[in-house]
């Protein structure tokens, strides 16, 4: 029987296809456990993520849009009965850090906890770690676009939109894991370990 308040629900964030069904989610390295978790009671809504290029008239917009259709989902699934929005978890891979980083930081909701895994966080550190031409110049254009400059420029800018400089305000316990290059997440563990 479904709890009266509701199942816990699991966001998986990366990934979502619209013709495929993938029992686990998008990559099994990454955190997705669909099939495991759906076995244990935890209700698992799959997404993919609001790119940059579809936010409409603002480029800063990938991150709170993202934030903004996680707090819909749940909102949605709540009114239906179906989930306790007082226990909600979610998870990034890749490109979907930048929301859920986001949603943790600046979000309406109080998450429970969060996975984030090998993710593209935005921040200053990896701005400056990626100082490279080649893959990296298109990193830090793709940076620029959403945090409305290079750090700096307009002052204070990156410091209000990068979800790094506000890690005090993460109320849930994060599982940050690193397959490749563990200097790009170093700006997200050094900030949550000091926050």
């Amino acid at each position: 029987p479904r709890p009266a308040a509701g199942e816990p629900l699991y966001i998986q964030t990366h990934g979502w296809s619209s013709y495929k069904v993938r029992l686990d989610g998008y990559d099994s390295s990454a955190g997705y456990a669909a099939q495991a978790l759906a076995a244990q009671g935890i209700a698992v809504v799959q997404l993919g993520f609001y790119p940059i290029d579809n936010v409409g008239d603002d480029p800063h917009g990938e991150a709170p849009k993202n934030a903004q259709m996680f707090e819909y989902v749940v909102s949605h699934l709540q009114k239906e009965g179906l989930i306790d929005a007082n226990n909600v978890a979610l998870q990034a891979f890749s490109r979907s850090g930048t929301g859920v980083n986001y949603a943790l930081a600046f979000g309406k909701l109080r998450y429970k906890a969060a996975v984030i895994a090998d993710a593209m966080e935005a921040g200053y550190w990896q701005f400056l770690a990626t100082q490279s031409s080649g893959p990296g110049k298109g990193f830090q254009d793709w940076m620029r676009r959403l945090n409305g400059g290079a750090p700096g420029d307009p002052p204070g800018k990156w410091i209000d939109q990068t979800p790094q400089f506000h890690a005090n305000n993460y109320t849930a316990p994060v599982l940050e894991l690193r397959f490749g290059e563990l200097i790009i997440g170093w700006e997200s563990y050094a900030a949550l370990r000091a926050a």
